[in-house]
């Protein structure tokens, strides 16, 4: 039931909703990088905001990697709290190409 140019902008079109997200259970977002990238083999967007939860002097980064794998939107989130993500970002980003899709079970709405 989703509309037609929303479908058709994703994954793009779903980055507002990531930002409202974040804002929601992290705080203010002090900046938002987007690149591309794979996720098992599959083109993703990977959308960064730097945030500082509950005002703490250091960032904070919240990672989102998005892939549209056939009819079915992929959102896969990494938090990574202050100072933390130079060290822990290599060890999630060496978890995405090991990811593998399998079709959803039962019927999808339409």
């Amino acid at each position: 039931g989703a509309e037609p140019t929303w479908l058709a902008a994703l994954p793009e079109s779903v980055v507002p909703e990531l930002a409202n997200w974040t804002r929601h259970f992290f705080g203010d977002i002090q900046e938002e990088q987007k690149e591309t990238g794979t996720v098992a083999g599959e083109p993703a967007l990977i959308v960064t905001h730097t945030v500082h939860v509950a005002k703490q002097a250091t960032a904070s980064q919240v990672r989102y990697w998005v892939v549209r794998h056939g009819n079915v939107l992929y959102l896969i989130r990494a938090v990574y709290p202050a100072g933390k993500e130079p060290e822990e970002n290599p060890g999630a980003r060496a978890l995405l190409p090991t990811s593998r899709f399998t079709p959803p079970t039962g019927t999808l709405p339409s």
